[in-house]
């Protein structure tokens, strides 16, 4: 509710609901009914909605951007509204670009869908640019006419060969052409609790990492691997060995996105990098550090075979440090 003031402001604007088939909002009275009766329930209901955008710098609310499951018409629906003050600084293909990495990734959907009135060329240029496919155009009225976009989710990286498999994963070195996965990924405060980590601050940032990330293969001989289920193509996360300079060992990690959590498969993909390493790399001692306020992580480690040393006191809580000899 702390958001209405800024929606009101919003939508306020003739020309922001122009093409929405809105009416500029009058009262805060429509901003808080529209939070509590249409976002609320939409979050609760399918997990998603529609989210305000801030600037970092200031935190300014400067418009909104989200997800809507439509079953009326079969599928989700990309939207998004920006304060006339920000258009024209590329904001609206920035939040819909992460928007749409979201929906695939962390929310596991295959399509995904935009509407944009043929009046309104700017809604048109964002989807374009998004690399939204043209399905249809139609009539919803003599003066009004919608064309939809449809957004696929990509498949794996297929110029990446597969290194090594389970039982239900491929495993394979991460490229530039990952980075859209890894975003996702590692902006989910769930996912990067327990790493020390702070999220990629935009797809920019995360491009950049993964460019260089290359050498880590070249240098060592192995890193993390993206992983991937055999059976649908879809990414999970990655897992994999990497050597930890500061401690001067070989450490195991993985992060997977939360919908394939408790699924076993955290489990399946280390003790299949760890056979990877030992079997193929020769490598004879792994280490796995895990947080003591992280216990699903501390039962892969466990599970793997890996055995308990010593801990330490970091800044998010204890450490502690497993390991496993060959």
């Amino acid at each position: 509710m702390r958001d209405a003031a800024a929606l009101l402001e919003l939508n306020r604007h003739e020309e922001v609901v122009r093409y929405v088939h809105d009416e500029p909002w009058q009262s805060m009275s429509q901003a808080e009914e529209w939070i509590g009766k249409h976002q609320t329930q939409q979050y609760a209901a399918t997990g998603m909605g529609r989210y305000v955008v801030q600037l970092h710098e200031t935190g300014e609310v400067i418009g909104w951007c989200g997800l809507k499951l439509r079953p009326e018409h079969g599928h989700v629906d990309l939207g998004y509204r920006f304060h006339p003050a920000h258009w024209g600084n590329g904001f609206a293909t920035e939040a819909s670009e992460v928007m749409l990495l979201h929906g695939f990734h962390n929310l596991g959907y295959k399509r995904l869908v935009g509407w944009a009135q043929t009046q309104n060329p700017a809604s048109v240029r964002v989807f374009q640019k998004l690399g939204g496919r043209h399905v249809k155009t139609w009539h919803h009225n003599p003066d009004l006419e919608i064309t939809e976009y449809e957004f696929i989710r990509p498949g794996a990286d297929m110029h990446t060969p597969v290194l090594f498999r389970s039982a239900r994963l491929d495993f394979r070195e991460i490229s530039v052409a990952d980075t859209g996965v890894n975003f996702a990924l590692n902006t989910d405060p769930d996912v990067v609790r327990w790493t020390g980590n702070t999220a990629f601050a935009s797809v920019k940032a995360c491009r950049e990492f993964y460019s260089a990330y290359s050498e880590n293969y070249t240098k060592y001989g192995y890193a993390r691997w993206m992983a991937t289920l055999r059976d649908t193509d879809e990414c999970i996360g990655w897992c994999g060995l990497k050597f930890f300079e500061p401690r001067n060992c070989v450490d195991l990690g993985y992060r997977l996105f939360r919908r394939f959590w408790g699924k076993g498969l955290a489990t399946e993909a280390a003790l299949a990098s760890l056979q990877y390493g030992t079997e193929q790399l020769g490598l004879k001692e792994i280490y796995g550090f895990a947080y003591r306020s992280n216990p699903a992580s501390i039962r892969v480690l466990e599970k793997c075979g890996m055995k308990y040393l010593e801990s330490e006191t970091e800044e998010i809580g204890e450490l502690m440090r497993y390991v496993v000899k060959y």
